[in-house]
């Protein structure tokens, strides 16, 4: 399987109640020991939000189940980890969004 990454998936929703856009928005970027990652799902599935290094390891898995559509905001606290650049990959369905992250202590 050959995945596709993107910043923003389009979804067509006509009555503008659920997030028209798939989408991870960080803030504060960058950030000191703690961030919060507002997604946005336009449908409900099976969602993944995971966390990796410059390396491309997999340092924290933050979401693992079935999501509702909507906006949702989780915490990432990375007081363990140490200064540098983090990748958010979110998942949902077939869907898959990445976005950048910089921990700044």
């Amino acid at each position: 399987m050959v995945c596709k990454w993107s910043t923003i998936v389009g979804v067509e929703n006509e009555d503008n109640t659920l997030p028209k856009n798939f989408s991870i928005k960080p803030y504060p970027n960058p950030f000191n020991s703690s961030t919060t990652l507002e997604i946005n799902l336009p449908v409900t599935g099976l969602t993944e939000l995971s966390v990796y290094n410059i390396l491309g390891q997999k340092i924290a898995t933050l979401i693992d189940e079935q999501k509702t559509s909507g906006n949702h905001n989780i915490q990432f606290n990375a007081n363990y980890l140490g200064s540098g650049v983090y990748f958010v990959l979110l998942k949902q369905n077939e869907l898959v969004t990445k976005e950048k992250i910089i921990l700044l202590k």
